[in-house]
């Protein structure tokens, strides 16, 4: 009689743990709502797109459908339901606004809870603006380089010998910028090069800079 007490009490704890492991895990749909803010100054950006995508649990799958997408108020607010199964899936928040602020390079993961409902907030990097003005009247014949500055990375161009070119280029106002830059002789040698390191400007913000070669 005791050892049949004994295994009815094991299957009965076996059973409780089952289900608790189950219920951690939310099936269904599920709302979530949140704010999309500017990184540097926190303030609320409007008219942003956020998507969630789901990832599959699974080593090396590369299935990430969007399950859930919308755009924010007036005041950074979005709300967004999506059919939810957080035990085959995890889930990534994203979101974007190209006219202001860069694109996202990797979302935020969030997780789920049985009520169905939660609030996460993700941020986006506002553009800074370098203004770079190039003169070639100095000797070299051209130069060409590219500019460093967080997700504001890119080429500067070419510029040749008789020149005066101003060219605008998106930079990140959270890291300092960096120019790297070559100038190379008519035979195409390169004569000297150079790295002109720039404070980052205020978001939204346009800095000056200029190369002479």
């Amino acid at each position: 009689m005791k050892q049949i007490n004994l295994i009815t009490l094991i299957l009965a704890m076996l059973f409780i743990v089952a289900c608790k492991d189950k219920s951690r895990f939310f099936e269904g749909e599920y709302e979530l709502t949140g704010r999309v803010l500017d990184e540097v100054t926190g303030k609320a950006i409007a008219d942003a797109g956020v998507g969630i995508f789901a990832h599959k649990r699974e080593f090396f799958s590369q299935t990430s459908p969007m399950v859930g997408y919308g755009y924010t108020d007036g005041n950074g607010i979005f709300k967004i339901r999506f059919p939810a199964d957080e035990k085959n899936y995890n889930y990534e928040l994203m979101a974007q606004e190209n006219k202001n602020y860069f694109e996202t390079s990797g979302g935020k993961y969030f997780s789920l809870n049985n009520k169905g409902k939660s609030t996460e907030d993700i941020t986006l990097t506002p553009y800074g603006y370098l203004k770079l003005h190039v003169v070639g009247n100095k000797g070299g014949w051209t130069i060409g380089g590219s500019i460093s500055s967080g997700m504001g990375n890119g080429g500067i161009g070419r510029f040749y010998k008789g020149m005066d070119s101003i060219r605008l280029h998106t930079i990140d106002p959270t890291e300092e910028c960096r120019i790297y830059y070559s100038v190379r002789n008519s035979n195409d040698e390169i004569i000297s090069q150079h790295i002109d390191t720039l404070p980052p400007p205020q978001p939204h913000d346009t800095i000056y800079h200029k190369i002479e070669f």
